[in-house]
């Protein structure tokens, strides 16, 4: 058989990539599953999963590969005081080795808020590798004190303004929810902040995070409120990004519920409008328990008649408004009302009597 040149460039081109692929570790040997389970100031919680070969825990500040040798009785245990470990190098701890194919590493006596590396190595044809490197963080300390005596100013039927006193945090997020107490945030967890309530970028759970500060910061404002009532609560913090800690415990006046400010009736035009009298009417308020009535003889209501001075008419939408003067002009507004307040007046309906 002959062979032409071409020929033996792709058969020398062949033997080389099946020789490279042969010689070259597997990469499914890397494809190992690393879980950060829990993190505190100085403790974590791993849980590493992957194939049944024996692998060796390195546990480092510095993401790099490390020569170290490996001692001729080396087991792992599931409870590992970093403190008590033998450093292979300079901040680099061999935690130990298993065959298993699931780890659980709990490690104690870490640095607070401190950049770690898991590394896992495997022993091919007698020379240590690394394999995998899994980066975590420890958290920073938690702050001492709580926020504590939440204000409000400035209520509306949409916003208003949360006052409080800072605690001993470097910072505080401000968490607020409807109709119940608002969710804790996650330690090791940095959220996005917006002061219009329901912004899907601000969810944390089921609440809204509306307020991410620093420093001296002490206020918010919150907006695109619903009538209802609302819940707010302050939590101080320690750190940033993975590092961050928050204090979820409860203080004085922390946290605390307010409810928006009723809306303003709409009052509409009076209806059955006769020579002593006409029927005024408004559109119902969210919320509102009564209504209250002013009808004045000027649209400024500097001269109110005094049988309709801020009457209390209950729960309905319209009221026969009588013994009036005929021919005169008279101006009517409305308020909604519930034992908490009042809401800002309806716009002002001008009436001719016949």
């Amino acid at each position: 058989m002959k062979y032409t040149q071409n020929t033996i460039v792709a058969t020398f081109l062949l033997m080389f990539v099946v020789n490279f692929l042969n010689a070259a570790p597997s990469k499914e040997k890397s494809n190992f599953i690393m879980k950060l389970q829990e993190a505190s100031e100085n403790t974590a919680k791993i849980l590493v999963e992957g194939k049944n070969e024996d692998k060796i825990f390195i546990l480092t500040t510095h993401p790099v590969d490390i020569s170290f040798t490996l001692p001729v009785e080396l087991s792992i245990s599931p409870e590992i005081d970093i403190k008590a470990l033998k450093q292979v190098k300079n901040e680099a701890y061999l935690l130990g080795k298993s065959k298993m194919e699931k780890v659980e590493l709990n490690l104690h006596n870490l640095n607070v808020k401190t950049n770690y590396f898991l590394q896992i190595y495997l022993v091919d044809n007698a020379k240590i590798q690394l394999v995998q490197s899994f980066p975590f963080s420890t958290l920073d300390k938690e702050p001492e004190k709580q926020a504590s005596n939440i204000a409000f100013g400035n209520v509306t039927e949409s916003s208003m303004l949360l006052l409080w006193q800072n605690g001993t945090g470097e910072g505080r997020i401000v968490v607020a929810k409807k109709d119940g107490k608002p969710d804790f945030p996650e330690d090791g967890k940095v959220y996005k902040a917006n002061e219009k309530y329901g912004s899907s970028d601000s969810k944390l759970k089921n609440s809204f995070v509306i307020f991410d500060g620093q420093k001296a910061a002490n206020r918010c404002q919150v907006k695109d409120l619903k009538s209802g009532k609302y819940y707010f609560q302050v939590f101080e913090y320690n750190g940033a990004g993975e590092s961050r800690n928050y204090l979820t415990k409860s203080n004085s006046n922390n946290p605390r519920d307010k409810e928006t400010a009723l809306p303003a009736p709409k009052a509409t035009d009076a209806s059955e409008i006769s020579n002593n009298g006409f029927t005024a009417n408004w559109s119902a308020s969210d919320g509102a328990e009564t209504y209250i009535l002013q009808v004045a003889s000027d649209d400024k209501f500097q001269d109110i008649l005094p049988e309709y001075n801020s009457v209390d008419i209950g729960n309905i939408t319209s009221i026969e408004v009588v013994e009036l003067g005929s021919g005169k002009t008279y101006f009517y507004r409305v308020q909604a009302a519930t034992k908490e307040g009042r809401s800002r007046f309806s716009n002002i309906i001008k009436v001719e009597t016949k």
